[in-house]
């Protein structure tokens, strides 16, 4: 996390958690965070803890100044599980999700 306080202004990929069951990765772009994650073990317990970091990112980002959080996936039902909104459909029917955060 010691990269998102320092607001870096370049394309690399920093954890923000990691566990056996999922992963929550950023990217820092002007005033938004793209986020990637991945999810290695499905079941209840993993969304729990999945909803419980996604809020400190969420909260650590308005925090910093961060306006907004966006992926872009072809999974959108996953994203809007954490209350993502489709910005735009891509080619490849890749959907553009965005979180407007509160400063």
């Amino acid at each position: 996390m010691e990269s998102l306080y320092e607001r870096e202004q370049c394309s690399v990929r920093h954890t923000f958690y990691k566990d056996e069951d999922f992963q929550i990765e950023y990217e820092v772009y002007e005033d938004i965070l793209i986020l990637h994650s991945e999810v290695f073990n499905w079941k209840l317990s993993s969304l729990k803890k999945g909803y419980r970091q996604f809020a400190l990112l969420k909260e650590e980002a308005s925090k910093l100044g961060f306006t907004k959080m966006a992926t872009c996936t072809p999974n959108p039902n996953f994203a809007k599980l954490f209350g993502g909104k489709t910005q735009t459909i891509l080619p490849n029917e890749v959907e553009l999700i965005i979180w407007e955060l509160k400063l």
